[in-house]
């Protein structure tokens, strides 16, 4: 077989893994969307934003702390978002949202592989790089949690590699341009590029010059513009503002006294669950790895425990830097005494058995989603329910919900977490049934660590006179402000609140106690 003829099956078979890949965790975001098990803080963020766009409501959320309705430049700097309202114009479904997801995604596969080529000068080595990053439990499992505007950071840092592996200036400077518009940490991700073009093309001034770059564009999108539109006027990676102070510890001393050993040894272990799939090997190639300085050091740095996890999309964008940063040390440290041969299927085989053990979610042990078989649209009395209640509430009307019921009604201006501050809230919507049959599932969707407290805010809210029940079918409970309750739908949501206390108690003395909540 000719070289060519060689070269163009490799290639075909990427795009064929890229195409299934992307189709598998669209259709698991899918279902988990129909089977009530994502968060509305997550993709239903972005439908609101495109709604009230849309509606001549600027780019505005009620969703995320303060939860007030509140330009999104305030709470995060993702300029890429704008590039979706045209798509969303034509078909304003969730739908949209994790079509893209799962694309760019997956797409971030091809430049791996010409990257991986261009260093290894191996085809069938370059297509096992690309398939790691593609079986990644950090690169599925972020995208079947939903959409984020992150899910496009991958595939431009994966570019950015490339561009640099290859000699492109040009390139590297207009994806820079648009690694920064996604979000606002990733100044520090292009000040790590620059330094890294300094090093590898020994060009000091061009790779000084893009690093100095990238920390004043840092500088100026965390201190200057996010305050600028944030209600409270300070940068929200580190105000604790009602619930988003993952980095508040470090402006205190008793924050870093409390904090800091824990988030060391924890960011010791996520350390290793990054590196130890590749067996190490990306340590042997440091300066390739100064890219990742962004999502490795906030993910470290964050009071949170979940940005360090498998099963959370804040570490996708680092598995392509991992897999280059590998073959860079194959190719200097491997290669040279023939060893490739024998380090590749231990690197595949190693990879593998992580990829399990990190919760991989095809498998039994990482299944932490629970999800039994695909699901394209809702179960018919969800769908007969949900076109009622969104038929029953006004679109002006603003609206409180149960976290995973938010993702499921209209998008409207506003609209909030319930039982997190509802502002003016004129309606609440619940559902009382425990989405998990087996086990708690990811971050204990509804109810989470605070479940006491959001079953003791249900009793109070369904005894309150102020809040009337208006509506009840199939455990979907709709009430009013200042409206009476219809005494039959009243009693069926109260039996419908201790079926469901039962049923997430028995879950959790069970399976154990639900992983932390918070707002990603």
């Amino acid at each position: 077989m000719r070289i060519s003829e060689s070269r163009h099956i490799t290639a075909l078979a990427v795009w064929v893994c890229i195409a299934l890949q992307a189709a598998l965790t669209l259709s698991y975001a899918i279902s988990l969307h129909y089977e009530l098990k994502t968060s509305g803080f997550d993709s239903m963020v972005y439908e609101q934003l495109m709604r009230n766009f849309l509606d001549g409501k600027d780019f505005t959320c009620s969703i995320n702390p303060p939860y007030i309705p509140q330009p999104w430049m305030g709470f995060h700097f993702s300029p890429i978002l704008y590039l979706l309202i045209p798509f969303y114009y034509f078909f304003p479904h969730m739908e949209m949202f994790l079509v893209f997801g799962s694309a760019a995604m997956a797409l971030a596969a091809w430049p791996i592989f010409l990257a991986a080529r261009e260093i290894l000068k191996n085809e069938t080595h370059a297509l096992l790089m690309a398939l790691l990053y593609l079986c990644s439990p950090f690169v599925v499992n972020g995208t079947i949690w939903g959409f984020h505007e992150i899910d496009f950071a991958p595939l431009i840092i994966a570019w950015m590699l490339w561009a640099v592996v290859k000699y492109k200036r040009i390139t590297l400077l207009a994806l820079s341009v648009v690694l920064v518009c996604i979000k606002e940490h990733y100044g520090l991700s292009i000040a790590g590029f620059g330094l890294l073009w300094a090093w590898q093309w020994k060009e000091k001034r061009f790779g000084v010059s893009l690093c100095a770059a990238g920390l004043i564009t840092m500088y100026v999108v965390i201190g200057i513009i996010i305050p600028h539109f944030n209600p409270l006027g300070t940068p929200t990676m580190i105000a604790a503002n009602g619930g988003e102070d993952r980095f508040s510890w470090v402006t205190t001393t008793q924050g870093i006294r409390s904090h800091i050993a824990f988030i060391l040894s924890d960011g010791l272990w996520y350390g290793m669950k990054l590196l130890l799939p590749f067996l190490l090997l990306p340590l042997g190639a440091f300066m390739w790895l100064l890219p990742a300085i962004a999502d490795a050091g906030i993910n470290t740095l964050s009071a949170v425990s979940m940005m360090r996890y498998p099963f959370s999309y804040h570490s996708a964008a680092l598995v392509p830097i991992l897999i280059i940063a590998s073959c860079h040390t194959l190719k200097r440290y491997v290669r040279p005494y023939k060893m490739n041969d024998a380090m590749l299927p231990l690197l595949v085989a190693s990879a593998g058995f992580a990829y399990v053990q990190l919760a991989l979610p095809f498998s039994e042990m990482g299944n932490v989603w629970e999800l039994s078989s695909p699901r394209f649209d809702y179960t018919a009395e969800n769908r007969k329910a949900i076109d009622e209640i969104n038929h029953l509430i006004p679109k002006e009307a603003a609206v409180a919900a149960q976290i995973n019921v938010l993702p499921h009604l209209l998008p409207r201006l506003e609209m909030y977490p319930y039982p997190s501050p509802n502002g003016n809230a004129q309606y609440v919507v619940v559902h009382f049934r425990f989405p998990f049959e087996h086990a708690l599932g990811i971050m204990g969707i509804p109810y989470g660590s605070t479940s006491g407290n959001y079953f003791a805010a249900m009793d109070t809210l369904i005894a309150d006179p102020k809040w009337g029940v208006v509506y009840e079918a199939s455990r979907w409970v709709v009430l009013r402000k200042d409206v009476p309750s219809d005494s039959a739908a009243l009693a069926r949501a109260q039996k419908g609140l201790e079926d469901v206390k039962n049923e997430f108690h028995t879950v959790r003395e069970h399976f154990g106690k639900p992983t932390t909540t918070m707002n990603p």
